[in-house]
């Protein structure tokens, strides 16, 4: 009796540990989020053994996440139900979000921010992220959204480097414009559901009937996406946002939140693709088309007029993000690793930019905000330079960098099947390398002398310090490497 009931636990445990093992992931992401949520009730915000204890907590979070990835990679099979699909792709693309949130952690910490409540809630963030990834049901693509959302909000307001004012006044404006983003959503599946009796993706059946409003519901999923990645019209948020912002922050919104948000727009672009008719998807298309070539005319003219580095950063990202889409009008497997590609090699620019610039705060003391800020900075900082011309000028999308090869990429893929936004794309490429390339004309073609490094001593280099630079070093040798044989690193990141 007591040898059955003991088997009976152990097979029950079994297939309980079997439906848990795919998502290993995200369950240590949220346990681990549940222990910095209890570490913040008892923490000293100016006790240096809080610092101690902070700094030790991410790294044991690094190591854990990167444990429960591999395990987890190791027993997904192919898993798929009414919401989520599991495949060796959405694995990799988790891998790859986990890295980036390492990054995220080793920033944070290099810009003094121990607070346990902020890395709890960037903790349930990346576990949104990280199911919306996986997400093949609408309604499980929305909590996700929600999850991932809703802690941003709270933590865009800790800025201790700027007024409570500024942080919360753009924390807000985000708050707001993902609330009308959210409501769009939420009224797109319900349009969803009326005509297919479902909102899980993968049993709507090719050829199904539906009403007009399908390709509506369609639509209304793409403006909140749109919303979400700062692509035009839906962009008034994010030059306040990031302007207000800490850097860590806005390195995780610019790199976690996106990639994510765009793995889930391919999977249900996906999914409709097959649902609705050549004529109905063709009108989708056009609403597409014209939000792309909105974002490329916005943040490529918007970005001329900016002097502030932040800004010109938030009109960058809104290019950057029509480059995002613009693989979905081939509607492959393919198009999906190549904006993701695109989008892990921007972040990774992204990181070392806003990296150097807190380098150079934290020695020299001084808030780098506008570009005539960097005036002669090669002089003084010539590695810094370096690195902060690599990181633009692949930005930008010049060989022999990485960027180049991901521009490529995406314009050979839509250049067959869009001619007018392959166009607009690289017109839009052009006018943006103006702004870009102001950077580095101040960096190294400034005609005074900048104040800033003539009347202060740099400040001794920390740990921190030289363990951020060493990232910014291993980026900028990559940058090399990818243009070696980018499709070889394509494979292996993706």
């Amino acid at each position: 009796m007591r040898c059955s009931l003991v088997l009976k636990i152990c097979v029950k445990n079994f297939v309980m540990m079997d439906l848990v093992y795919p998502f290993f992931a995200e369950c240590f992401a949220a346990i681990l989020a549940l222990f910095a949520v209890a570490f913040a009730c008892f923490e000293n915000h100016e006790g240096k053994k809080t610092k101690i204890f902070s700094i030790t907590f991410c790294f044991a979070i690094a190591g854990a996440l990167l444990v429960a990835m591999f395990v987890q990679a190791g027993h997904v099979n192919g898993l798929a139900n009414a919401f989520f699909e599991k495949t060796m792709l959405t694995t990799k693309i988790q891998l790859v979000i986990l890295v980036v949130y390492f990054m995220f952690l080793a920033f944070t910490i290099f810009n003094k921010i121990y607070s346990f409540s902020y890395i709890a809630l960037s903790l349930l963030s990346l576990c949104g992220s990280l199911l919306l990834i996986c997400s093949s049901n609408l309604l499980s693509v929305y909590l996700a959204l929600e999850l991932q959302s809703i802690p941003l909000y709270i933590i865009l307001t800790q800025n201790k480097t700027l007024s409570s004012k500024n942080a919360i006044e753009g924390a807000v404006k985000y708050f707001i414009m993902s609330s009308l983003f959210s409501c769009f959503f939420i009224y797109a599946c319900s349009l969803f559901y009326a005509n297919f009796a479902t909102l899980s993706l993968g049993q709507v059946a090719s050829g199904a009937e539906y009403g007009k409003s399908a390709v509506l519901s369609v639509i209304f999923i793409l403006f909140a996406f749109c919303g979400k990645l700062s692509l035009a019209p839906f962009y008034f948020w994010a030059p306040d946002l990031y302007q207000k912002t800490t850097k860590s922050s806005l390195f995780f919104i610019s790199s976690i939140s996106k990639l994510a948000s765009v793995c889930a727009l391919f999977t249900i672009f996906r999914a409709v693709f097959n649902i609705l008719t050549p004529q109905d998807f063709s009108i989708i298309v056009k609403v597409l088309t014209i939000i792309i070539a909105l974002s490329f005319a916005v943040g490529s003219f918007g970005g001329l007029a900016q002097q502030n580095i932040k800004r010109l950063l938030a009109y960058s990202g809104i290019i950057n993000a029509a480059f995002f889409v613009c693989p979905l009008f081939l509607m492959s497997v393919n198009a999906l690793r190549y904006s993701l590609f695109y989008i892990v090699i921007y972040a990774l620019n992204t990181f070392v930019v806003l990296a150097c610039l807190s380098y150079l705060k934290q020695v020299r003391g001084y808030k780098f905000k506008q570009i005539t800020d960097l005036a002669l900075v090669y002089k003084y900082h010539p590695f810094i330079a370096f690195y902060l011309l690599c990181s633009v000028l692949s930005i930008v999308g010049l060989p022999p960098f990485a960027g180049f090869f991901t521009k490529f990429f995406i314009l050979k893929s839509i250049f067959a099947v869009n001619l007018p936004i392959f166009v607009i794309a690289l017109l839009g490429s052009v006018v943006a390398s103006f702004y870009y390339l102001s950077i580095l004309k101040a960096m190294y073609f400034a005609k005074t002398e900048n104040t800033i490094f003539t009347t202060s001593k740099p400040a001794k280099i920390n740990f921190a310090a030289i363990f951020i630079i060493s990232i910014c070093f291993v980026i900028t040798i990559l940058n090399f490497a990818i243009s070696l044989n980018p499709s070889l690193a394509l494979q292996i990141i993706l």
